[in-house]
């Protein structure tokens, strides 16, 4: 068993090598392995997109001045200007109600539970301008309270964000596992020198990592995503002989010989299989390698 004051992992691993026969071996072995976090860490959301505002809430340069804009926003014709000079026919101001209002054509599209501006929207377009005679509109201020937000993105931000509960398990590697290596050499006649091989590999209970289901939330409840239990077959078939002044070994390794894995879709760890996922092989498909030695 290992302790430290952030997890506590016990298990047993037993492993076992025998030969039957002078030219088979055997090696089997198997794992339990389980831990737990033992103290409970959060951090802080932090605000980065801060920009320059009056009271009226309408964005403003640094220099104070009101930052004007089109009605209507068109990334192909105004991503190279996106801001407008006072006094241009149909111009508005751009105000923080119209960045928190969803339809509107410079809505911040904020991001689930960060309240980020999305980069690609027009709101994102037109803070990043920098006017050569005002001044930049963001502040270039980061790790503020996420108090200081100015938007409204339609939610509550959580404030904090948990990344180790005590009393959860530990994760990115399965519970139990049993792995079997057989290797059976020739050692005369015409095959002498082949040899002929595989390894099983199973193992269960694969935890992958602790997620939101409804997203990241005051009292949200988390759970444990399971990967899929491990099945995978590999196959050796090698051959190796003395020639004179020097040995020659060829050997083809066949990985995940039946060629089984799923693809997995990993939820977020904060917003659970909502948003933009990702997805991963449980085992990377069936290969090949093929080595050859030389010693002299």
């Amino acid at each position: 068993m290992w302790l430290n004051a952030d997890r506590k992992v016990k298990g047993v691993d037993i492993a076992l090598t025998a030969s039957p026969t002078s030219n088979w071996r055997l090696r089997v072995s198997s794992a339990l392995t389980d831990g737990k976090i033992g103290t409970t860490k959060s951090y802080a959301q932090l605000y980065n997109d801060q920009f320059y505002q009056n009271n009226q809430g309408q964005v403003t340069y640094r220099d104070g001045s009101v930052v004007f804009v089109r009605p209507t926003y068109i990334a192909s014709e105004h991503a190279s200007q996106p801001t407008v000079p006072e006094g241009t026919a149909s111009a508005i101001p751009l105000t923080i109600a119209m960045m928190s209002s969803p339809g509107n054509s410079y809505y911040a599209n904020p991001t689930p539970v960060t309240g980020q501006i999305s980069s690609s929207s027009a709101a994102a377009q037109v803070l990043r301008w920098v006017d050569p005679a005002r001044g930049p509109i963001l502040t270039g201020v980061a790790g503020l309270p996420i108090s200081r937000m100015q938007i409204n993105p339609g939610f509550t931000p959580p404030g904090m964000i948990p990344a180790t509960v005590a009393g959860d398990v530990t994760t990115g590697y399965p519970k139990y596992s049993l792995n079997l290596t057989s290797m059976h050499t020739v050692s005369r006649g015409l095959a002498k020198g082949l040899r002929l091989g595989g390894t099983v590999g199973l193992s269960w209970q694969h935890r992958g990592h602790y997620f939101y289901p409804g997203g990241v939330g005051v009292d949200s409840n988390r759970t444990l995503f399971f990967r899929p239990d491990r099945r995978r077959v590999d196959f050796m078939l090698g051959y190796e002989r003395r020639m004179e002044r020097f040995t020659w070994s060829t050997q083809v390794n066949v990985q995940n010989a039946f060629n089984h894995y799923d693809v997995i879709v990993l939820p977020s760890s904060v917003t659970g299989f909502a948003g933009v996922l990702n997805a991963t092989f449980s085992e990377q498909p069936r290969s090949y390698v093929w080595t050859n030695t030389i010693k002299f």
